[in-house]
C-alpha cells in the first residue's frame, strides 16, 4: 500500500518524478487519487478506508431522490479549486510523494489548460493545438521520449483512445514534420487508458456521503476498476499500473538542466524586456534635453563670461535603488508624487501596501499580477478567502510588486567646444 511521506526520505529505493499536464477537467487530480487506490487494491470490494490525497468536491445525482447532492471527500486544501466547477480545481503545481517497498513516486500535478470535451473529442480547436505546440516551448526537444500519453475516462470507449486517439495523431505528426520538429512516439508503450468513475462512485458511497447505488451499478464500476486497462485486454487495473510503471522504470530520466537552461535564457530575455524600454526613453529623453540646451543656447544674447555658465551637457539618469525586503506598492495618483525635472516626469511611490511582501507565486514587477491575491495587503485571512480582490479590483489593476526605481537630474559639465571640438 502507498502512503503519503512527504517528509521522509528513505534509502536505497528508487525514485520516480512524473509531471502531469493536461486540459481543464481532464482528470488529472482524479487520476492522482485513482492510480492509487488502484495500487493499494486489487479489487473495488476490498477498498477498505479509500485513500484520498487531493480533496474531491463533486455533483452526482442521487438516485433515490434523483436529486443533485455536493460529495466531499478529504481535507480542505486552499491549493484545490473545489467551489467553483467552471475553473481549474488545481490552483497551482503540486507534488504528490508516495512510496512502497521499492519505488518512491513523486507526481506533480498541475493547473487545466483550456477545456476538454471528454475522451472521445475528435476536435481539436485552436488553444488545444496552441498548448501541444507551446509544451517544446518550455521543454528540451530531449524530452519526446519521456511523454506517455494517458486516457483518463475511456469507459465509454471501452478502455481505449477513442476518436481523440487519431486527432492527437494528427497533432503528432504536423509537429514532427514542422517546428519544433519533434518526434513524439505513440503507440502502445507510450499510450495508457483508464477510467476513475469507479473511485467516484466509491466516494459517493462511502461516509459522510453515504450515497446507495442500485446493485447493477457497483458491478458495473468494478468491471471498470478491474478493466482500466490498454486497448481493451482484459487484464485489472493493478496490472495496468505495474505496465505503465514498468515502462517509465527503464525509461532514462529527462536532463532537468536542458530544459533549465532554455528556460532561463527566455525568462533573462523577457526580463530585458523593461530594462531597454526605459534605457531607450532615457537616451530620447537626454536627445530632447540636449536639443532643448542647444536651441537655449543659440537664443542667448548675454555675453560670453555668463554663456559659460550654461556650457554644460545636460542629462537624465535611471537611478535604480535596490530595496533590502520586497515589497508590495501603489500606483494611483493619490498614493504616487509625481515630479517633473527637465520635462521628464519622475514617480515616487508612497504608499507601501505590504512590507515586506514574499509571495509564493508571483512574477514581481507587473502591475495587476494575479500572484498578488495573495499579498496580504488583499487578502488578510489568506486561509479562507477564495476571493480576496473582489471588493478592490479597481486597486489590484494598479498596484505592482516591484523594486524602487527613481530618475534623478544630472548635469556633466563640457570640456570641449561644441563647434571646433577643442
Amino acid at each position: 500500500m502507498y502512503n503519503n511521506v512527504n517528509n521522509c526520505k528513505p534509502d536505497k529505493k528508487r525514485e520516480i518524478t512524473l509531471l502531469l499536464l493536461g486540459e481543464s477537467g481532464v482528470g488529472k487530480s482524479t487520476f492522482i487519487n485513482a492510480i492509487v487506490n488502484y495500487m493499494s487494491f486489487e479489487r473495488m470490494d476490498v477498498a477498505n478506508g479509500l485513500i484520498c490525497l487531493i480533496p474531491v468536491n463533486f455533483t452526482i445525482t442521487n438516485p433515490e431522490t434523483l436529486l443533485p447532492e455536493r460529495v466531499t471527500l478529504g481535507h480542505n486544501d486552499m491549493n484545490e479549486n473545489t467551489d467553483d466547477p467552471t475553473q481549474s480545481a488545481t490552483q497551482y503545481p503540486k507534488c504528490y510523494t508516495f512510496q512502497n517497498n521499492d519505488i518512491v513516486l513523486n507526481i506533480i500535478d498541475t493547473p487545466g489548460i483550456a477545456d476538454t470535451d471528454g475522451p472521445n473529442d475528435a476536435r481539436v480547436d485552436v488553444v488545444f493545438k496552441y498548448c501541444i505546440f507551446q509544451l517544446f516551448t518550455h521543454l528540451n526537444k530531449s524530452a519526446a521520449n519521456n511523454i506517455l500519453f494517458l486516457f483518463t475516462n475511456s469507459r465509454s470507449t471501452h478502455y481505449m483512445p477513442g476518436e481523440s486517439g487519431p486527432a492527437l495523431m494528427k497533432i503528432l505528426k504536423q509537429i514532427r514534420e514542422s517546428p519544433p520538429n519533434v518526434d513524439i512516439p505513440y503507440n502502445r508503450s507510450t499510450t495508457y487508458c483508464f477510467d476513475s468513475e469507479s473511485f467516484r462512485y466509491l466516494v459517493a458511497s462511502v461516509p459522510p456521503n453515504n450515497i446507495r447505488f442500485e446493485p447493477r451499478l457497483k458491478h458495473m464500476y468494478e468491471d471498470s476498476w478491474e478493466r482500466a486497462n490498454q486497448f481493451g485486454s482484459s487484464s485489472r487495473s493493478v496490472e495496468e499500473c505495474r505496465r505503465l510503471f514498468n515502462h517509465i522504470i527503464q525509461l532514462p530520466a529527462h536532463k532537468v538542466m536542458d530544459t533549465l537552461s532554455l528556460n532561463n535564457a527566455k525568462q533573462i530575455i523577457q526580463l530585458l524586456t523593461k530594462p531597454l524600454a526605459d534605457i531607450t526613453k532615457n537616451i530620447a529623453d537626454n536627445v530632447m534635453q540636449c536639443e532643448l540646451h542647444r536651441n537655449e543656447i543659440k537664443a542667448y544674447k548675454g555675453s560670453i563670461e555668463e554663456l559659460h555658465k550654461k556650457l554644460y551637457i545636460p542629462s537624465v539618469e535611471i537611478i535604480s535603488v535596490p530595496l533590502d525586503r520586497p515589497k508590495t506598492i501603489c500606483g494611483v495618483a493619490e498614493c504616487c508624487e509625481f515630479t517633473t525635472i527637465d520635462g521628464v516626469i519622475d514617480i515616487n511611490y508612497l504608499t507601501e501596501c505590504h512590507s515586506p511582501c514574499y509571495l509564493d507565486f508571483d512574477d514581481g514587477n507587473i502591475v495587476g499580477n494575479k500572484g498578488l491575491l495573495r499579498c496580504k495587503a488583499f487578502n488578510i485571512h489568506s486561509t479562507t478567502d477564495r476571493d480576496p480582490g473582489r471588493s478592490r479590483k479597481s486597486w489590484f489593476k494598479r498596484t505592482i510588486s516591484a523594486p524602487g526605481g527613481r530618475l534623478q537630474e544630472k548635469r556633466a559639465q563640457s570640456v570641449e567646444c561644441y563647434h571646433c571640438g577643442h
